[in-house]
């Protein structure tokens, strides 16, 4: 997509042409079909993903930059309404010499989901900035993933990845879970608090247990409680 903008001074217009590369990926919890994916910095724009045989979960057509974001939707691997929000971080953008923009292409997954939480939390807590590469090795080795797992361009629906299907599908049940329970707000400051846990003990070099241990996710659920309790009230 080409944008022309304008700049007016005195008598003067000069005219600049602006570039946005075009965002594409596909959405995976099982394959989703018919969900809304849109960015963040443009959150009224989206397109839905395809449903075409060999191609579930496919999205394309979105052109700026921010988060992907992804709601709603049939997972084709279970038939059920997908709930919840998956998202991935905003796609490094690659100028070539001739001053062409691209990104690749992504996956948007509830191990994404993680890493752009810790990206943003680092972002909106005034903290020292993490990058998307640092949030993506400390997650995967907070999930028990190597550290190089390419968990941000993985389909590992495809690829037969059971290590990262099974931390996937810990990740999806909470955001169903809670999403149900509590709502969508509710979620995505109970999956913040995960993915941060999640990211420190991979930044150690150590496993998370929070997604697998019942006391660790309830200590989550009552410190959101307890620092967010403006999410609860009516």
């Amino acid at each position: 997509l080409i944008l022309p903008l304008s700049a007016c001074g005195g008598s003067k217009t000069t005219e600049e042409v602006v570039s946005l590369p075009e965002v594409s990926g596909r959405a995976i919890d099982g394959y989703l079909v018919g969900s809304t994916v849109s960015l963040s910095s443009d959150p009224d724009t989206f397109v839905e993903t395809i449903s075409t045989s060999g191609q579930q979960g496919q999205f394309s057509g979105l052109f700026g930059s921010g988060s992907i974001i992804v709601t709603g939707g049939v997972d084709i691997a279970t038939g059920k309404s997908f709930t919840g929000e998956l998202r991935a971080p905003a796609p490094e953008v690659v100028t070539d010499e001739a001053g062409n923009q691209t990104v690749a292409e992504l996956v948007v997954t509830p191990l994404t989901t993680l890493v752009e939480a810790v990206v943003s939390a680092a972002a909106d807590s005034g903290a020292a900035p993490v990058s998307v590469e640092e949030a993506s090795a400390q997650v995967a080795k907070g999930l028990g993933l190597t550290a190089t797992a390419d968990i941000l361009k993985t389909d590992f629906v495809a690829e037969g990845s059971a290590g990262m299907a099974k931390a996937a599908a810990q990740v999806a049940s909470v955001i169903a879970v809670v999403t149900a329970s509590a709502g969508e707000e509710v979620s995505a400051a109970v999956l913040t608090n995960i993915a941060t846990k999640v990211a420190k003990a991979g930044e150690v070099g150590g496993k998370a247990k929070v997604l697998t241990d019942s006391t660790e996710l309830t200590s989550v659920f009552t410190e959101v409680i307890e620092t967010q309790a403006e999410l609860f009230e009516d």
